[in-house]
């Protein structure tokens, strides 16, 4: 009953517009100081564009949009089958997001101190080639094998679509932190997203008219007694300058 089928194609971009609304009527709250809320409407409102313009015929599917690990349950019984709980997100959107959102939750760790870990729990191209071919394999009617080129065409598009997603949980994020009585630091979560929109946008080679927007810090780093970062959310930054992402003072290339 929590499935909202009636969710069309535009479900995704309207949103990203409902949430970021939403969020800059808050503009005056002291914990979205260091969003720079009005540069990031320029960069959303310029992400859009650029990325439908980059996915042109990427299909549209009925998505699950929140595949992270906690809503994916498997029979400890035979067959082992797998379901999905929690439709909360779900709606018709291009398919590069739905699978841009599943490679982003193998990062995800909800209960550690690095939520976000791109690092040590990414996904690698190798492994995401294999999953699409097996995807796409599973289809009914798919009598060849999927060519070399559709997959790295599918792979360009979730690249597009992996900023869409971090700039996605990244605003659901504030939203959260102004509207949800969950004990969860949100304002941290988008940080790491939005840190993590910005490396991707540029390992892309993109960008924008609001290329100055950045995230600042909303904590002070957590540090051992030698005064060195604790591993931990507080120790991911991202220098937009040197377009280095760093893992507590270690630049990172993945």
């Amino acid at each position: 009953e929590d499935c909202p089928f009636g969710r069309g194609p535009d479900f995704l971009w309207n949103a990203l517009s409902s949430w970021y609304e939403s969020i800059e009527r808050h503009a005056a709250d002291t914990r979205f100081e260091l969003f720079n809320l009005a540069e990031l409407g320029k960069e959303l409102q310029w992400l859009v564009e650029k990325v439908k313009d980059e996915t042109k015929g990427c299909p549209v599917v009925l998505g699950h949009n929140d595949l992270q690990y906690g809503n994916l349950m498997q029979n400890t019984r035979e067959p082992h089958d797998v379901c999905f709980i929690d439709y909360e997100y779900s709606g018709y959107v291009p398919l590069a997001f739905e699978l841009a959102n599943f490679f982003a939750e193998f990062s995800a760790d909800y209960d550690a101190d690095v939520v976000c870990d791109y690092v040590n729990r990414g996904v690698s191209e190798v492994e995401r080639l294999s999953f699409y071919e097996q995807y796409l394999m599973a289809r009914p009617n798919q009598a060849e094998d999927v060519s070399e080129k559709t997959l790295k065409t599918l792979d360009a598009q979730v690249s597009a679509y992996m900023l869409v997603n971090h700039m996605f949980w990244g605003l659901w994020g504030l939203l959260q932190t102004v509207t949800s009585t969950i004990e969860f630091n949100f304002a941290q979560y988008s940080t790491l997203r939005f840190e993590r929109y910005l490396f991707d946008k540029d390992r892309l080679g993109w960008t924008s008219p609001a290329s100055s927007w950045t995230v600042g810090s909303v904590v002070t780093p957590k540090k051992d007694t030698d005064g060195t970062p604790k591993v931990g959310i507080d120790a991911f930054s991202y220098n937009p300058d040197a377009k280095v992402f760093t893992v507590n003072g270690r630049p990172q290339t993945d």
